[in-house]
């Protein structure tokens, strides 16, 4: 479950297929420029998700929460792929679970629930212009849960509205070209659950005074396993060796920093390693070379005897 030591006492957690997904910590780097971005406390975490898998979101405050500021209450603002899917209100330690979203159905003219699910994202070779500035717009959102927390006064009830329109997206098919650089592999649906009975009055309410914003923000990206290895979010299969061309842009370079890193650490050690000599002058004679002063060299004489016969 994503917490934060600064706002202790909230909780949140995607559950996938019923079983709560394991979470795993963004890179160093990436992490680093979240952090160096966020207005707020904000966890980020990286999630595995399952085709055709439904989900939901599980929200969990505690005492451990400052609750009698002003008299305030939290107010839980869920965003998927880019889209406003629900809000929630929490005035006391409680759990809730998101499985659903209820919106108003034009063609029906009735309120329906519809479960959140996951589908699989695929490209096509479409190369217009129009289609792949379209498609990258629909892409930048794609895999991202968000949920923000807020201080909020309650007003009372009031009517109720006609709502969010709904999604009837099944599959995401998107030019190849806008997905380029990005480790996309799914998107979020919305599979009808039948007719929805919906209260008449909802709650109303503001921010706490004072407050420019949210206090909390949890940031669940969910991306396929061979996704998640290819961004190396999680170990690589060590029986899988993907070509070059299969690597992402993000994952060269990372690759690339290592060995270049690796490289110094070796050169450095190297170094160190390298034992200091100490040269001694030598007096290198040339043999082959002519004096130039000639000495004269005496030989002792040799006496030879005539007298013998």
């Amino acid at each position: 479950m994503a917490i934060l030591a600064d706002v202790p006492g909230i909780e949140v957690t995607v559950q996938v297929a019923g079983k709560e997904a394991v979470e795993y910590d963004p890179d160093a780097e990436e992490g680093h420029s979240l952090a160096e971005s966020a207005t707020c406390p904000t966890a980020t975490k990286y999630i595995e998700c399952i085709d055709e898998a439904p989900f939901s979101i599980k929200i969990a405050t505690s005492r451990r929460y400052a609750w009698g500021y002003k008299g305030h209450s939290l107010g839980f603002l869920v965003h998927i792929d880019g889209n406003e899917i629900t809000s929630r209100i929490v005035s006391s330690p409680r759990d809730q679970i998101i499985c659903r979203k209820n919106a108003f159905c034009s063609e029906s003219q009735q309120w329906k629930s519809y479960e959140l699910g996951f589908s699989a994202v695929s490209t096509t070779d479409d190369c217009r212009k129009e289609r792949i500035a379209q498609d990258r717009e629909i892409a930048q959102h794609l895999g991202h849960i968000r949920i923000a927390v807020d201080r909020r006064i309650k007003l009372g009830r009031i009517p109720r509205t006609t709502g969010r329109l709904a999604n009837h997206a099944r599959k995401f098919e998107l030019a190849e070209k806008s997905t380029k650089g990005r480790a996309i592999s799914h998107g979020t649906t919305f599979s009808s659950t039948g007719r929805h009975r919906v209260p008449t009055h909802t709650c109303s309410s503001t921010g706490l005074p004072g407050d420019n914003g949210p206090i909390a923000v949890f940031n669940f990206f969910y991306r396929s396993r061979d996704a998640l290895e290819k961004m190396m979010i999680i170990p690589r299969n060590k029986s899988f060796a993907p070509s070059f061309a299969e690597l992402l842009p993000a994952e060269i370079e990372r690759l690339a920093r290592e060995r270049f890193e690796q490289m110094q650490r070796d050169r450095s050690l190297k170094n160190e390693a390298k034992p200091t000599l100490k040269r001694k002058a030598v007096k290198i004679e040339d043999l082959t070379k002519e004096d130039e002063n000639p000495t004269s060299v005496k030989r002792p004489a040799e006496f030879i005897d005539l007298t013998i016969e």
